[in-house]
């Protein structure tokens, strides 16, 4: 189909020391590199030799050492511990007077730091060129960020599809209750500010015609309508959330197209490019405003990703703590106050503290055995209050504790960012909405230590942030990419990278002047983006819904390599292509080829393959 190179290899970091090579290699140029290196194609061992950039100080004659291929695979974990931490891998044949034979070679790798830096630095810079707000009594701040996802799963060619039920379920269990006490607190003139980020994926549900009467019957099914308040709730959470927006009181972050885990695209630049930019152009259509703020998925950040989120307008955005504590140069303030990128962009860090109070049951709120739990009766509602108001109180205070504590040793006034998915709220934690409401009426009202408010207010009240780069981390198991690259998953990417050249070939080709070819390339891109969603890789990690998980990859695969087939031979199955778009149908009013081929042009990657 493709006139590509068909020799390929791919090189990707798992965490501070492991990574993962996968290999494309055909037969022909295997038996052509065994014989040019004077070996038996049938008995050759294949060979990773890996070269240690950093150490070299050059790529002209940098140190490296081999691994020789145990059994018939097309990929190798591997440990670097020592030297680096860029590295790059060329996979071959070593001859017996010690040639090698190379058949294909990755781009360099730099691995995420593990510790601190050991520099310091006092480079600082203004966070936002825009008026600096005064601040009042408060001793420090206090940020809520509530980041809100789920992958796009609609399926009209079925009546009952069990997977939409996780959409149903958040709305009910956590979105409709959330919203609606966001709005009694408005129309209450309760002062707060949260920061929320609804991915584009889940706002391409929440305005789906089809999965909004679906939502409906759920809920009518399930007793949780009852009454035309609760209908108009189900169907109007885009506009009210709009009105909160509007009203100053909810901050709404952009995010990736697809939910992408983007440290692991770094050697495809065009897809962090394409994941952040239509993510950009979806938050204007929908918001009818610019974006200040960027909710990375997964919390995934690697250096350079910065520069596309600057590109795009974006100025801020937020890390796991290990993204802060870990760049370079050390954060003189630590996870308590943003740094800067050398982009321009401002990162907040995870505390800690505050996330494991409201998140963990073992340690925090939501394991107190009087709330709500479906494997256990006895329920008492009243008491679950009680309870609630008594966990929003210990909140409160321990906010008010750790800004007391840091003020002074810090010499300004500390910032804690608290990050939550929003599902937690409800859907996780029946209690969770209500203890929020508490929270945010007793910080407004019983203490004035700590004050709420969102991530653009807080950097009008910085006059300047200490300029670092940030480190290559992610939240989630083990803190870096591998939840999304390890034994269950890894298979994922050669696919999209196979996919991903085909792609680039189409469009060094010119076919978008060909007659009836848009739709064609528009619905490739689509199915690019549905397959590069987290969300397959981390279920097939926790091995649940795996199937479900690994149909939806290789489904979109196939989909995107026959649309380009379609292309090519002129056959086109309108009646497969109806079902396909129908199905498949996000991001209607988005330019989505012609992005595509704008990011191509500025990277110059559009060029014909050698």
């Amino acid at each position: 189909m493709a006139t590509l190179a068909p020799d390929r290899i791919h090189f990707l970091a798992k965490d501070p020391h492991w990574t993962w090579i996968g290999w494309t290699l055909s037969p022909a140029s295997r038996e052509r590199a065994a014989r040019e290196a004077g070996l038996d194609p049938g008995r050759a061992v294949l060979t990773l030799r890996v070269h240690d950039l950093s150490s070299a100080g050059a790529r002209s004659a940098p140190s490296f050492f081999d691994v020789e291929v145990a059994g018939d695979t097309d990929h190798w974990y591997l440990r670097l511990d020592t030297g680096g931490p860029v590295f790059f891998v060329r996979a071959g044949f070593k001859a017996a007077d010690g040639r090698f034979v190379a058949l294909a070679e990755s781009p360099p790798l730099r691995l995420p730091p593990e510790r601190p830096s050991e520099r310091e630095g006092d480079e600082w810079r203004e966070a936002l060129p825009v008026r600096q707000a005064g601040g009042g009594e408060e001793k420090g701040y206090l940020l809520i960020v509530l980041n809100s996802h789920l992958p796009f799963v609609r399926h009209p060619e079925v009546e009952r599809a069990a997977e939409e039920d996780w959409f149903f379920e958040a709305v009910y269990e956590s979105y409709v209750p959330l919203v609606q006490r966001f709005s009694r607190l408005l129309d209450e003139a309760v002062p707060f500010q949260l920061t929320i980020s609804l991915s584009p994926t889940l706002l391409e549900m929440l305005q789906d015609p089809l999965l909004e009467s679906r939502c409906l019957r759920y809920g009518e099914e399930r007793g949780l309508l009852n009454g035309r308040e609760a209908r108009r709730w189900a169907g109007s959470l885009v506009p009210e959330l709009r009105r909160l927006a509007d009203a100053g009181r909810v901050e709404l972050l952009a995010s990736c197209a697809s939910h992408a885990y983007l440290p692991l695209w770094e050697s495809r630049p065009e897809v962090v490019d394409l994941q952040v930019k239509l993510g950009v152009a979806h938050y204007r259509s929908v918001w009818g405003r610019e974006p200040m703020g960027f909710w990375l998925p997964e919390c995934g950040y690697s250096p350079g990703v910065d520069e596309v989120l600057a590109a795009a307008g974006l100025r801020f955005c937020f890390l796991d703590a290990h993204g802060l504590l870990n760049a370079s140069p050390r954060p003189r303030f630590g996870v308590h106050a943003p740094v800067l990128s050398h982009a321009g962009v401002a990162a907040f860090g995870r505390d800690w503290h505050c996330h494991d109070l409201v998140w963990r049951k073992e340690v925090g709120y939501p394991g107190d055995p009087v709330y709500f739990d479906p494997h256990r009766g006895g329920y008492d509602p009243e008491a679950a209050f009680r309870r609630c108001d008594a966990h929003a109180d210990h909140f409160v205070a321990t906010c008010r504790q750790q800004v007391e504590a840091l003020r002074l040793p810090l010499g300004r006034k500390p910032v804690l960012v608290a990050l939550f998915d929003t599902e937690h709220f409800g859907h996780w934690w029946r209690e969770g909405p209500q203890w929020l409401d508490l929270v945010i009426r007793k910080l407004a009202f019983d203490q004035s230590t700590v004050r709420l408010l969102g991530a653009t207010d807080y950097l009008e009240r910085q006059p300047s942030l200490q300029v670092v780069t940030p480190a290559a981390s992610s939240w989630g198991y083990q803190g870096y990419g591998e939840a999304w690259l390890m034994g269950r998953n890894h298979w994922i990417y050669p696919l999209l990278f196979d996919a991903l050249d085909n792609l680039r070939d189409v469009a060094s080709g010119g076919w978008e002047t060909t007659a009836g070819a848009l739709p064609l390339l528009d619905q490739s891109i689509r199915e690019l983006l549905l397959a590069q969603s987290s969300d397959w890789a981390f279920l097939l990690r926790a091995q649940t819904c795996e199937a479900y998980a690994a149909g939806r990859v290789r489904g979109h695969v196939e989909r995107l390599q026959r649309l380009i087939g379609t292309l090519r031979s002129g056959n086109l199955d309108e009646s497969w292509l109806a079902a396909v778009c129908g199905r498949d149908n996000l991001f209607a009013a988005l330019p989505l080829w012609e992005t595509y081929r704008e990011i191509l042009k500025a990277r110059r990657l559009d060029l014909v393959p050698s």
